[in-house]
């Protein structure tokens, strides 16, 4: 998985499409770090497909998970699933290091 950081921020990049148990337990371990000063991000921006252990993972942590660049159809699998209103979506990296913008008005209808 590559991170790189921001002035506020570690941002997460998962290099698969499918956020498999593998990886969802990697990220749960970055997460769970301690010591940790900046916050951390998923950059959803190559991930195609969630798995069940993604959402297990979204339920399971205490703060609400900040996503960033998440595709059309993961954002409707959110958005289906009612898992949206368990993180913070952002566009983009300046969207995210102003906390302006956020993806909160989540309705839309699937054609």
């Amino acid at each position: 998985m590559i991170t790189y950081e921001t002035e506020n921020y570690i941002i997460l990049c998962p290099k698969f499409r499918i956020l498999s148990k593998k990886t969802v337990e990697e990220i749960r371990t970055f997460f769970l770090a301690p010591g940790r000063e900046k916050l951390p991000v998923i950059d959803m921006g190559n991930v195609e497909l969630l798995s069940n252990e993604f959402f297990d993972f979204l339920e399971s942590n205490g703060e609400k998970v900040i996503l960033l660049n998440p595709i059309a159809e993961v954002f409707a699998l959110l958005n289906l699933t009612g898992y949206d209103n368990r993180v913070k979506l952002f566009v983009n990296t300046i969207d995210l290091e102003e906390d302006k913008r956020e993806l909160r008005n989540r309705k839309f209808s699937i054609v």
